[in-house]
């Protein structure tokens, strides 16, 4: 019996060593697969986020994003709300419908299984991991330096600024202003081609700035520059109009003052343009939307009478917006959706570029 009972004894003991054994290998393996930022979040990181959240590289001026996501110790510090931003789809920014994916250029979707991994990772407690352990560095990533000239576009053959400081008051929390930058008398004595156009704001509280030879700028989207043969013509103009959307938290001292500048490379004179870019406005004579109406819709229409190619298309609204769609209509009577952007935020103005001109007949 004695012997009997202690070979029992001893069988449990074994069982019960042999499952703690199990246990404790099972811990170690599932916290040696947890998620870390080098072998984890940093890729993904840099695949989605870094054209913004980096600390250099070529992004338009002062437009930045306010930490980088390519540094440990600032992606912890910011964790929770990355998580907030992940779930809610609020980051990265991108307001086309996920039907478009594939269209553009530079588009921001990020996978359902990349966005998992980095919440996985901020749950499972920010590990640092091994900096060596990195899968892969993407070339957006940072480096880049910004050339000796100032400007990404290079030696611009042309620089235009406010005539004076723009003052943006304490009370300003945002303003849209629409000012005018003159031409430096002497330096555009004839029309030009553009090749290459950047904007350059004065600093942090320029939040975004349209303008028809420039585009859109905005964060993350950088210089603009026509393909090979392609080209908008800047006219003998004594001015170039900007819309500028200033932001900044209002109170007393916390006025500043922007002095933004803009860029432009001209084509070689002699050179061939084979397609000539134009920005077009679809018009409207303004509305009033009846009280209470969550959803008034309107409607403008722009009549193609020769054939073109479509190179990018730029919604733009205000607060009150909150859709948009681009429609055509073929001369079959066929309609093709050309970009939906279902929930619209101001706050972001993105240009949809196409990857490749869209070609569209009369």
């Amino acid at each position: 019996m004695r012997s009997s009972l202690r070979t029992k004894v001893l069988r449990r003991l074994k069982a019960t060593s042999a499952l703690s054994a199990t246990l404790l290998a099972s811990v170690i393996h599932a916290q040696s697969a947890a998620p870390t930022f080098y072998a984890d979040a940093l890729p993904l990181f840099e695949k989605n986020c870094a054209a913004c959240h980096k600390p250099d590289g070529p992004r338009v001026g002062g437009i930045t994003a306010p930490m980088s996501l390519l540094d440990y110790n600032q992606a912890r510090a910011w964790a929770p709300m990355i998580r907030n931003a992940l779930v809610t789809g609020y980051m990265p920014p991108w307001g086309a419908h996920e039907r478009h994916r594939g269209e553009f250029k530079d588009e921001r979707y990020i996978d359902d299984a990349e966005k998992a991994t980095l919440i996985a990772w901020i749950d499972g407690g920010v590990l640092e991991g091994n900096p060596n352990a990195t899968k892969q560095r993407v070339a957006a990533g940072g480096g880049t330096e910004m050339p000796e000239s100032g400007w990404w576009i290079g030696d611009p053959d042309l620089v235009v600024q406010f005539e004076k400081p723009v003052r943006v008051a304490d009370n300003i929390e945002d303003w849209q202003p629409t000012i005018q930058m003159p031409v430096p008398e002497g330096a555009h004595t004839e029309p030009k081609w553009i090749a290459k156009a950047e904007l350059n704001p004065g600093g942090p509280w320029v939040h975004h700035i349209v303008s028809s030879h420039m585009g859109v700028g905005v964060p993350g989207r950088g210089p603009f520059t026509y393909p090979e043969g392609w080209g908008v013509l800047m006219p003998e103009d004594p001015f170039i109009t900007v819309n500028m959307h200033y932001h900044k938290d209002p109170g007393e001292g916390t006025a500043v003052t922007d002095m933004t500048k803009a860029g432009f490379v001209f084509y070689e004179d002699g050179a061939v343009i084979d397609h000539v870019v134009e920005t077009n406005l679809l018009p409207h004579k303004g509305w009033t939307i009846p009280a209470g109406d969550p959803n008034f819709e309107v409607n403008n229409t722009f009549a193609i009478d020769e054939d073109i190619y479509l190179l990018s298309m730029g919604p733009h609204m205000h607060y009150r917006g909150k859709a948009m769609r681009y429609e055509v209509e073929y001369p079959d009577g066929e309609r093709e959706t050309l970009l939906w952007v279902p929930d619209y935020d101001f706050n972001w103005q993105f240009l949809y570029e196409y990857k490749e001109p869209k070609f569209l007949p009369a």
